[in-house]
């Protein structure tokens, strides 16, 4: 009787049970939902880089050609008799309150007669305030900022938060 005994135990022993079956499925479900959870915030972090890098670029491409307008202005200054600068013409930036421009999310003007939406759609808003800081006898200078804002994330409840980069140099010019 114990040889039977024991081959029956065996045979109830053997394999796993329903319940571990259960548990094991769960416990591979929520390692499952982590890993996947963890891809996401991986992309929308690294859209939220990538924004953040071409606003940054197209901050400092705008203020590159302020300070050429600056120089261009100053050199005009410099070679002229007069003592007031004569006007220099195609000035963008320099004398001027533009109004915000628009860049889609490639950073380039907008195109809207494209119909691929990334060249279509505004995504970075650029604002440039002009600040006179001192005239001399070489010239004016003044702070020029450039304010771009964008919303590329939302948090938890589904609203966009704005973003900025602000990029403030002194420029000197006639």
């Amino acid at each position: 009787m114990a040889p039977s005994n024991r081959r029956n135990r065996k045979l109830q022993e053997a394999g796993f049970s329903m319940v571990e079956m259960l548990m094991a499925a769960f416990v591979l479900s929520v390692g499952i939902l982590g890993v996947s959870m963890l891809q996401i915030m991986s992309l929308q972090s690294t859209r939220g880089s990538q924004s953040l890098n071409t606003a940054s670029q197209l901050a400092d491409q705008i203020m590159d050609q302020i300070e050429l307008e600056g120089r261009l202005t100053m050199l005009n200054h410099s070679t002229s008799a007069s003592l007031a600068p004569p006007a220099v013409p195609g000035l963008k930036y320099i004398g001027l309150n533009p109004p915000p421009e628009q860049f889609n999310v490639l950073g380039t003007a907008v195109v809207p007669l494209s119909t691929d939406i990334k060249l279509k759609n505004p995504f970075f808003t650029v604002s440039v305030a002009q600040n006179p800081v001192a005239a001399g006898a070489v010239g004016v200078a003044e702070d020029a900022t450039i304010d771009v804002l964008w919303t590329d994330t939302f948090d938890t409840t589904h609203t966009a938060i704005p973003r900025h980069v602000i990029l403030t140099r002194r420029i000197l010019h006639g």
